[in-house]
């Protein structure tokens, strides 16, 4: 009903809207990772890539996070319980040491609007400000 009241008023549909769901979103972002891959060279980093790609997606996988999609340096995840994600970001951040990298992650709950494969919303901007807030990567 409501999507012939907005085209009887404005001659268009925007069309249905996706699902908005309730999800823990994390979000993690390896620290300078543009001068470490300049510093090491592209092989160097597409090994090292590989190590903290798999790293992330075993502690997903043991925390029952979604992965969303890559960002290049990191992840954008989803959790139905804010403490997995909790777990998950802490268990990332140890591994990311471990293979001598630094990382920052960001966790909000919040409503957010499934688009297909991907997900958008308050609750992801907030998520990714926390994850970039300056001296995050010292909070873990």
């Amino acid at each position: 009903m409501a999507d012939e009241i907005e085209e009887f008023l404005t001659g268009t549909r925007s069309g249905a809207e996706g699902d908005v769901l309730t999800k823990t979103v994390l979000f993690t972002d390896i620290v300078a990772s543009t001068e470490r891959q300049a510093r090491v060279g592209p092989r160097t980093w597409s090994r090292l890539t590989d190590l903290h790609d798999a790293m992330v997606r075993a502690a997903l996988g043991r925390q029952r996070g979604h992965e969303v999609k890559t960002t290049g340096d990191g992840f954008l995840a989803t959790f139905d319980a804010t403490g997995k994600a909790l777990r998950c970001a802490a268990d990332i951040s140890a591994g990311a040491k471990d293979i001598g990298l630094d990382l920052r992650a960001g966790v909000h709950t919040g409503e957010v609007e499934v688009r297909g494969d991907d997900i958008a919303g308050l609750a992801v901007t907030i998520a990714k400000r926390v994850c970039d807030w300056p001296n995050r990567a010292r909070c873990w």
